[in-house]
């Protein structure tokens, strides 16, 4: 209530106006003053001055569908917008902002026209990681009143590997590897590792969300091989890939027996026998060689 005194003579009187309507978005302001009557009477004149507009605050109830969100499902936001004294607002303009962790997204929440707002969206464009979600809620007649929340986007990765499948022998293989989500976005902070023959192979980090890794087939004899790729995010399941590649070059043939010369010549009705060493241009043995003889 809003109190007024004022003294008239060795008396104080206390003056109770009242609470002015909660849902008119104005302030009246009034003036109090007294007329003196015989015999110490006196008239209260309540004056009416001016109106003035002023700015309340909305009670706002959030409902998220929840913190942990799959890409795969819809995401859902229900807002309830009360006055003072529980009085529903059904005009006001409740607009979704969303950063994430590879861009920023606008909505606008649909109003049912009974307090309550409401929005479903799918964040399959959002990205792995943490969105920071904000609510704004707009009206002429209320202070602009905001509401925050986090959430977590989790999925599956789908890398995008670049590379040759085929190379050969002594030239440097090179895997381009970039890391996206099923959706085909970034993903950014993984973990890539590759094991081949055993051994680690060392990954480079490019930028953003790219690696590369290479293997010097100096070494590798002519044949199939394949790499193993491990990849690790905190928002997305463990990924394990394998990536095959060829390794192909010059074969060098010694063919070595009998009956190869004049000089080494084999009886008649003798088998013929022949040993056929087939290396590539390191040296190396080729063991899935096919050799036939005509």
């Amino acid at each position: 209530d809003i109190i007024r005194e004022f003294e008239v003579r060795d008396f104080s009187w206390f003056i109770e106006l009242g609470e002015f309507d909660s849902i008119s978005p104005y302030e009246d302001i009034a003036a109090l003053s007294y007329i003196e009557r015989p015999n110490d009477y006196y008239d209260l004149v309540l004056r009416h001055i001016a109106s003035t507009k002023i700015y309340k605050k909305l009670s706002v109830e959030a409902n998220f569908s929840s913190n942990i969100i799959d890409q795969l499902d819809t995401f859902s936001i229900k807002i309830n917008l009360k006055d003072f004294f529980g009085v529903d607002i059904s005009d006001a303009q409740c607009i979704v902002y969303v950063h994430s962790s590879i861009s920023n997204f606008t909505y606008v929440m649909l109003n049912h026209e009974n307090g309550t707002y409401s929005l479903n969206i799918s964040v399959n464009q959002w990205g792995l990681g943490i969105a920071n979600i904000t609510v704004v809620i707009l009206h002429s007649s209320y202070d602009t009143a905001y509401y925050h929340q986090s959430c977590i986007i989790v999925g599956r990765l789908s890398p995008r590997i670049t590379y040759s499948d085929s190379i050969m022998q002594g030239e440097i293989l090179r895997f381009d590897v970039e890391i996206l989500d099923e959706n085909l976005n970034k993903v950014y902070n993984s973990n890539v590792s590759a094991i081949f023959m055993d051994s680690v192979i060392y990954e480079e980090w490019v930028y953003e969300n790219k690696f590369s890794l290479e293997i010097n087939t100096s070494s590798l004899p002519i044949g199939s091989y394949s790499l193993a790729l491990e990849i690790e995010n905190q928002y997305a399941e463990p990924l394990s890939i394998k990536v095959p590649f060829q390794v192909f070059g010059e074969l060098h043939v010694e063919v070595t027996g009998t009956a190869l010369s004049a000089n080494d010549p084999v009886t008649q009705g003798n088998d013929i026998k022949l040993n056929v060493q087939v290396e590539d241009s390191y040296g190396s043995p080729v063991v899935d060689a096919s050799v036939s003889a005509l």
